[in-house]
């Protein structure tokens, strides 16, 4: 099961990179392999959205705006390219069994199979306006949140998290309250454990920024408030914690939301996770953490917007101000 970035690598080290209406590979030691250009499905803009490369090594991408491609990672030929019919965009790509693709959109959570088949449509119980990217459970099912747009202030919506079947099969909705600064709910991330994390905002006493935890049936297990803090990510650790990399720092939490260290080291970026368990983050540069406590740091000019950790370990860094690739090992 994996879930998409703007940068992937594959067991061969090469890297495959996103960028605004393009896909370029690079070998692991910088070097071009190809590029292909996604082309938009008409002439309004749009960007690639996310990358997610299948067992057959094919690579599925996702953007610009509707538009669905699979590219042979070796050569970067077209495979096969399909509209994501009636969207006006659709989210970064989430691989799950037999390389089934599931995305997030306007018109709902889809599933296609590996072949662009469209295998079924779902939306949540309340009515919604976009569903973010696709995350998988233990059992199979899927999450996502989605948010309904307030029609007469459209700086607010109704954010909410739902769960369907692996056959879109629904399961149950959970709908919070309107919030009034506009898609609230973030993408939400399942744990090794089958606990559900999404951060959003909340909006009383003020409008704070809150980690919430929810069961397998959608019940609130635990919640971490993050009060003054503007946005977060989060990422899962294989035993069930919750590393959550936010404007004040980074925060490991166990699956009852109490702190286990905090660190005043964070970014924008989520919290990646190495095969040593090192908090990866971004912070004037990128900074690995241990228990809270900074192992090694490498300064940056650049920008971080993702940071991808391939099989060798090496560190590849997608910036934006400027464009670069970046590999640290």
């Amino acid at each position: 099961m994996v879930s998409a970035s703007p940068a992937v690598t594959d067991t061969g080290d090469a890297v495959y990179v996103a960028e605004l209406d393009a896909v370029r590979s690079f070998t692991a030691a910088g070097e071009a392999r190809w590029r292909t250009a996604i082309p938009p499905i008409d002439d309004l803009p749009g960007r690639v959205a996310g990358l997610a490369i299948d067992s057959r090594g094919r690579l599925v991408v996702s953007g610009p705006r509707s538009r669905l491609t699979w590219l042979d990672s070796a050569t970067g030929a077209v495979v096969k390219a399909i509209d994501h019919a009636g969207d006006y965009f659709v989210t970064a790509p989430t691989l799950g069994k037999d390389d089934t693709v599931y995305v997030g959109g306007l018109s709902g959570m889809r599933a296609y199979s590996k072949d662009g088949d469209l295998l079924w449509t779902a939306f949540p119980s309340v009515e919604a306006f976009g569903v973010s990217p696709v995350a998988i459970a233990p059992d199979g099912d899927l999450v996502a949140s989605a948010f309904s747009i307030d029609t007469p202030n459209p700086n607010s919506d109704h954010p909410s998290l739902f769960r369907v079947g692996a056959d879109g099969s629904a399961r149950w909705t959970q709908a919070f309250p309107q919030v009034n600064v506009g898609n609230s709910a973030r993408t939400p991330v399942v744990g090794s454990d089958g606990t559900i994390w999404l951060a959003r905002f909340v909006p009383h006493p003020l409008v704070d920024f809150k980690l919430f935890a929810y069961d397998a049936n959608g019940a609130e297990a635990a919640t971490k408030d993050f009060q003054k803090i503007i946005d977060a990510e989060v990422a899962t650790t294989s035993d069930g914690d919750v590393v959550v990399s936010h404007l004040d720092g980074t925060t490991r939490l166990r699956r009852d939301a109490t702190e286990v260290w905090r660190s005043g080291h964070g970014g924008w970026i989520a919290a990646a996770l190495d095969g040593a368990g090192t908090t990866i983050v971004s912070d004037g540069g990128v900074r690995g953490l241990s228990n809270g406590e900074e192992r090694w740091f490498v300064p940056l000019k650049s920008s971080i917007e993702h940071v991808s950790i391939a099989a060798d370990g090496s560190l590849i860094l997608v910036c934006r101000t400027p464009n670069e690739l970046i590999a640290v090992r």
